[in-house]
């Protein structure tokens, strides 16, 4: 399955746990790629003031995986803009995980989780599943562990173990 990861990133952090997730799924045996959205201002407050240096296409890929930092309790305004205007996706299977730098989930990383997910189901997408990573958590290696076993375990196809 061709699986393509697009992923936000500020830090780094989020597109360290996609490149974990996109080396898992390579050795699966799945042909996954990594694209990065790169905004023209990271900072823009609102998806509406989000402009783009680089857009992914998505219409290539068989599966997606989306990736985001959460940023004021919510969902990225970057993400969003992105998300908001992809062209309808079909039904491809979709999965989405965020990276956020408080412990809790229910502090922003479960709210930018459903609005991800509610915008993909928008666009079409059949959203199998999502994660959070919380990158001050003292469980952040199991985190990352977990979240990639889970979202990797949604695309085992017939035939592949």
């Amino acid at each position: 399955m061709k699986i393509g990861l697009i992923i936000h990133t500020r830090t780094g952090h989020t597109w360290s746990v996609a490149e974990t997730l996109c080396q898992a799924l390579q050795e699966q045996g799945h042909d996954a790629t990594l694209e990065r959205i790169e905004a023209v201002d990271d900072a823009a407050a609102r998806p509406e003031q989000v402009s783009f240096k680089a857009c992914p296409d998505i219409r290539p890929y068989d599966a997606l995986i989306f990736g985001a930092p959460v940023r004021g309790f919510n969902i990225n305004p970057v993400i969003q803009a992105y998300l908001s205007q992809l062209p309808s996706a079909d039904a491809k299977p979709a999965a989405c995980f965020v990276t956020m730098h408080l412990k809790r989930p229910w502090m922003g990383g479960n709210r930018a989780l459903a609005r991800m997910g509610g915008i993909c189901q928008d666009k079409g997408l059949k959203v199998r599943g999502q994660a959070i990573v919380s990158w001050s958590s003292p469980q952040r290696d199991q985190q990352i562990e977990h979240g990639v076993s889970l979202i990797k375990a949604l695309f085992v196809s017939q035939g592949q173990p």
